[in-house]
């Protein structure tokens, strides 16, 4: 059963924008590659080259999508080069950090539509497994507590999860600190499988109006709460969203960055609300006050300045986004015209139209959005052919024309690229 079977069925039964901590805040260790964390999961090294770059000869068999018919450009031009997108500094598809400070962002002018489901060992990632802990201990003696006001407490092995494991297909994820040093790389697209979390709470048997509050460990440093990842839901929220208890990425055991054994997910909410390492599920009183965690994230994920109780929280849903990923300088019957590629993702019904936007609003034209967006939990990509009304420096910016669906990051121009046109 597929998650969005499975929502269906429980759905019947249930009758400018300032975004802290995106820049020199986050910085990483100069570039140095580390070694994973813990035991090795298999094949998370074996494809990296001594510099910790990816060989892509080495990424998971399987992962290549097949473009729908018609999501190719027109084949009738002449590449003639890539033009740099300006503003990044962060080094892509390369391993930086450990524990806390490790990174990965993705290069996202590597995706296509024949590439949507992004390989384990190239899923950015914003915090690493703390090295502290010694990661096969943690795994051996790895259970899941769901307990609080509930009815029938729960103490649940990897073993008894993975008789209830489903595939749950894809799901895009993005930091909600994702910037433009890294490119906007902090976002990738995976298969997914696991335990809806409505089977997961249906054994506990919660009391009436309760929240759901999921605990991870990232240090086993109990007074310093910023270090726990951690996050307090409405059950409602968790249902209408098909919220699950991911157990295996692309078809492999997570990766130990990426949370092994257990982790949330919950799809088109930011990665910071999708607790890794996830060891406690407890069931909470409605009047609950927010964590630590999403204190810290409150301006990230757009909520009031002012809350203060987890009750208080908007949902931390991703709004429609799209920003520019590659620029291609071509020819087709001796003139020069240029190429636009992008990513589509988010949102709360499909985009049906996208503008980009060149020079502050001076340069206007349409994209192709293919494959269609028919799911806001996965991505998508879009081209445009540009002809620039000049050379020089352009700002390409990207808007979802429809009117009803939010698009917070996307009217302050977060998401803008810009790059320098230097022949016509």
């Amino acid at each position: 059963m597929r998650r969005r079977e499975f929502l269906v069925g429980s759905a019947a039964g249930a009758a400018g924008l300032l975004v802290p901590g995106c820049g020199e805040d986050q910085a990483v260790d100069g570039g140095a590659v580390m070694p994973d964390s813990g035991t090795p999961d298999a094949g998370f090294d074996a494809g990296r080259t001594d510099s910790g770059a990816i060989d892509a000869g080495a990424i998971d068999a399987g992962e290549v999508d097949a473009a729908p018919p018609g999501c190719e450009p027109p084949d009738d031009s002449e590449l003639l080069s890539v033009v740099r997108l300006l503003g990044v500094s962060r080094d892509l598809d390369v391993v930086l950090g450990e524990g806390e400070q490790r990174r990965l962002y993705r290069d996202l002018s590597l995706v296509d539509a024949e590439s949507l489901v992004t390989a384990k060992d190239l899923f950015y990632i914003r915090t690493g497994f703390a090295p502290e802990i010694d990661a096969a201990a943690w795994e051996a003696s790895w259970n899941l507590s769901v307990h609080g006001l509930v009815g029938a407490p729960q103490n649940l092995s990897i073993a008894e999860l993975q008789k209830e494991e489903v595939d749950l297909g894809q799901v895009t994820l993005e930091c909600s600190g994702n910037y433009l040093d890294a490119g906007f790389g902090m976002l990738s697209n995976a298969e997914w499988s696991g335990v809806p979390i409505e089977t997961v709470l249906g054994w506990a048997d919660p009391d009436a109006g309760t929240r759901v509050h999921f605990k991870g460990i990232n240090r086993y440093f109990p007074l310093d709460p910023l270090q726990n990842t951690d996050w307090i839901y409405s059950r409602d929220d968790l249902v209408s969203a098909g919220a699950f208890l991911a157990l295996g990425m692309n078809g492999r055991p997570l990766p130990i960055d990426h949370g092994r054994p257990c982790r949330l997910i919950v799809p088109r909410w930011y990665g910071c609300c999708c607790t890794k390492w996830l060891r406690e599920i407890e069931l909470v009183a409605d009047d609950v006050p927010a964590t630590p965690h999403m204190l810290e994230y409150r301006s990230r994920t757009h909520q009031p300045a002012d809350v203060t109780l987890a009750r208080e929280f908007i949902p931390s849903v991703m709004d429609v986004a799209a920003v520019a990923s590659r620029v291609e300088k071509r020819r087709r019957g001796g003139a020069i015209f240029y190429r636009v590629h992008g990513i589509l993702w988010g949102g709360t019904a499909p985009a049906e139209r996208l503008v980009v936007t060149g020079d502050d609003f001076y340069s206007v034209f349409d994209a192709t959005i293919c494959p269609a967006q028919t799911d806001n939990d996965v991505w998508t990509v879009w081209w445009a052919d540009w002809n620039p009304p000049g050379k020089g420096a352009y700002s390409l910016r990207c808007r979802v024309e429809a009117p009803a669906l939010r698009q917070r990051r996307l009217d302050t121009g977060f998401y803008r690229r810009s790059v320098v046109i230097d022949e016509l």
